[in-house]
């Protein structure tokens, strides 16, 4: 059953929203805007690490793999050209990006959701 990983998937995207709103200094609007991208991401992750945990170890592996791809080009420029090659491959890319455009106001395709009171001016 996905329940379970859903549930703790929800409790660390609120947690991880919270802490990013305090550290970040985010606007209400960025954080809600910031809560339902790590909430939808949560639940994307989930579903495909249980479908690929469905077939076996192979499907293990296979997470793994996608997950280093995602991740160490998002934390490290100095990664190998390989990695930054494959990064799109990893389904991790897409959440990266959002979470990024989120707190950065970076996004041009969620202005009005995610409005700054300064940008209302």
């Amino acid at each position: 059953t996905l329940r379970p990983g859903l549930g703790i998937g929800a409790g660390q995207a609120l947690l991880l929203a919270a802490l990013g709103a305090v550290v970040l200094d985010l606007t209400p609007g960025r954080t809600l805007g910031l809560a339902l991208v790590l909430l939808l991401a949560a639940a994307a992750f989930m579903a495909v690490n249980h479908a690929l945990a469905c077939a076996g170890r192979p499907g293990r592996v296979i997470a793994l793999v996608l997950l280093v791809l995602g991740i160490v080009p998002a934390v490290s420029s100095a990664a190998p050209a390989v990695f930054h090659t494959l990064r799109s491959l990893s389904p991790l890319t897409p959440a990266l990006d959002a979470v990024r455009a989120v707190t950065t106001a970076g996004s041009p395709t969620l202005p009005l959701l995610l409005e700054d009171e300064e940008d209302a001016e």
